[in-house]
């Protein structure tokens, strides 16, 4: 095997804004979305092309596996060792517009000398294979794309861009937990805690060791390869991705800490950001793509974007499997407002973040993609070092419809992500202006509703529903600390 590529030392200037953490994590100028940085949320920046000592020429493969061409040279996909050809299409795999662009236009403004790394996506006996090719000045980048469009395979093809993600700590004394009592937690897990489903959080890694995560983390991958002994994604030298795992699957009833909204879920660890919060486009869609191939049926992730490149086929590809799909609405209200990927994403659901009044969180970003909200504000989860620690952001928001879904699923495993997505907006409880909003979506999640909408809940009747779609019993919205967690159902 391979020795993995050492991760390039990022010298460059940033240039696209990424949110994870309070307001979820957010891609501009081809990035990803999700946090922001209020209550602990945070900020990313994206950068146009790699910088100098980015590797060569490689495919993404199993973890820890490289390989390497020279420009211009035939592709092999690391996963094979065979030429990446053959189309085999599927419903995923539209080319995109920068397939027939012209090449400089597609290269954009990189710089004569400027070392750059061109991501191709290619369809590959019905899965998208992510290849990654490194070149030095706009001359030859433009080079490498026409060499892209030529092959019959390629479905996108574009710079690879870095994304960058900065969390901060929000100090307001919040009650404990105070979402999991405006969502009814406990009510729900009366039916069912999430048990058969697979979470992936793609994001910097999960703490598969935190006394809270014990026994919900699953071995996963590890796509930043700059430890080479880190190759199931429970190194987090960031702390974003385990406090997310924490938000869906923190083990409940054991005395310790927090309680996740699914703690009956398992956790498949994706890392595909580093301690700072950096990572390629291309890695986050190779994690999608793998995620998928190992069993996830929800995927979370608190990341966005200004730009849809190499992820969303990720995501069409994610969709084509039946995987339900949650993202980051973004955290730049207040930067601009811009529509974030992949949560505009066809057949994604997008997520918006609200405070414990019930009212969206100024810096949530709002658009005809937002589908439904949920508490992004002063939101307490594990942390790394086996610590806990209180964020804020739609990155925050996420993980708490990622882990509705899987309730969802969990109790009626067949239903497609377009089920998925449609009951969550149904039973959502409508907030702000009547009707679907901007701001809000839907309104604001009620997995309770939603579950007990499939099942009976707690020995009870089917929860009705008013007009709007939303229970006709409020949840309860005061930040007290929800009690000890009841002994969960399944």
């Amino acid at each position: 095997m391979t020795r993995p590529t050492p991760r390039p030392t990022r010298t460059f200037p940033r240039r696209a804004r990424l949110t994870a953490g309070i307001a979820g994590l957010s891609l501009a100028a081809g990035s990803v979305a999700g946090v922001i940085a209020v209550a602990g949320g945070g900020s990313a920046t994206v950068a146009a092309p790699a910088p100098t000592g980015a590797p060569p020429t490689t495919v993404a493969g199993p973890a820890g596996a490289s390989g390497s061409a020279p420009a211009g040279a035939p592709t092999t996909d690391a996963r094979t060792g065979t030429a990446a050809t053959g189309t085999g299409r599927t419903d995923w795999d539209a080319p995109a517009a920068n397939v027939t662009a012209a090449p400089a236009s597609v290269v954009g403004d990189v710089a004569a000398n400027q070392p750059v790394r061109i991501v191709t996506v290619r369809s590959v006996d019905g899965r998208p294979s992510v290849v990654t090719t490194t070149v030095n000045g706009r001359a030859s980048a433009t080079a490498a794309v026409a060499a892209a469009q030529r092959d019959a395979t390629t479905v996108s093809v574009g710079v690879d861009r870095v994304l960058r993600l900065s969390v901060t700590s929000d100090d307001p004394r919040r009650a404990a937990q105070w979402a999991l009592t405006t969502l009814r937690a406990e009510q729900t897990w009366t039916a069912t805690t999430g048990k058969t489903v697979t979470v992936a959080v793609v994001d910097t890694g999960v703490q598969a060791s935190h006394p809270d995560l014990a026994g919900s983390v699953l071995s996963g991958v590890d796509l930043v390869r700059d430890d080479p002994k880190s190759i199931d994604g429970s190194k987090d030298d960031n702390g974003h991705g385990t406090h997310v795992a924490g938000i869906i699957a923190a083990v409940a009833n054991n005395r310790i800490g927090v309680a996740g909204l699914a703690p009956g879920a398992k956790i498949l660890p994706v890392r595909v950001l580093d301690g700072d919060g950096a990572g390629y486009d291309s890695d986050i869609a190779d994690g999608i793509v793998r995620a998928v191939d190992r069993g996830a049926t929800v995927v979370n992730l608190s990341i966005g974007g200004t730009e849809a490149g190499a992820t969303s086929y990720a995501v069409r590809y994610a969709l084509s499997k039946n995987v339900v799909v949650v993202a980051a609405a973004g955290n730049e209200r207040e930067e601009g407002n811009p529509v974030s990927y992949p949560a505009a994403d066809a057949g994604v659901i997008g997520v918006a973040a609200t405070d414990w009044s019930d009212t969206d969180a100024p810096f949530s970003n709002t658009g005809d993609y937002v589908d439904v909200a949920a508490p992004g504000v002063g939101i307490w989860s594990t942390y790394r070092g086996s610590t806990y620690k209180q964020l804020s952001g739609t990155s925050m928001a996420t993980p708490y419809v990622a882990a509705a879904a899987a309730l969802i699923r969990a109790v009626s495993p067949d239903l497609t992500p377009a089920a998925v997505g449609s009951l969550l907006e149904r039973t959502a409880t409508d907030l702000g202006t009547v009707g679907r909003d901007d701001a809000t979506g839907h309104g604001l999640v009620d997995p309770y509703a939603a579950v007990c909408s499939l099942v009976t809940c707690g020995g009870s009747t089917t929860p009705t529903a008013g007009p709007t779609g939303s229970p006709t019993s409020s949840p309860t919205t005061s930040p007290s600390p929800s009690t000890s967690p009841t002994a969960p159902a399944s």
